[in-house]
């Protein structure tokens, strides 16, 4: 074995003494191949079960409420006055009623 390459695609045929001397270790690139196999298979369980338990946790932090008619709710209207900070400015309005529901949004 000379190069990396050699672990996919097997020794290149050779008949060099310096081959020979090799033949012993014929089995290294085969168990190294695998076992890089094994560490794959482990590295993309732990990323997809680490994915997992993240989503897991963002779910938790969810808290989606659905309004329903007759609900008070404050209304976003982001108007910024001229010469005003945009700290100091309210840009909620209300409480209103919500007399339909549209959509989720609306």
């Amino acid at each position: 074995m000379r190069m990396p390459v050699d672990l996919a695609r097997g020794e290149p045929p050779s008949h060099s003494p310096c081959h020979q001397a090799h033949k012993i270790y014929k089995d290294y690139p085969l168990a190294l191949r695998q076992h890089l196999w094994k560490i794959h298979k482990l590295v993309r369980k732990n990323i997809w079960l680490t994915a997992r338990m993240m989503k897991l946790s963002y779910d938790k932090t969810i808290n989606y409420i659905p309004f329903r008619i007759n609900d008070q709710v404050w209304l976003f209207t982001p108007v910024r006055i001229k010469g005003q900070s945009d700290k100091s400015q309210f840009q909620w309005t209300g409480p209103w009623k919500i007399h339909s529901i549209v959509n989720d949004c609306i």
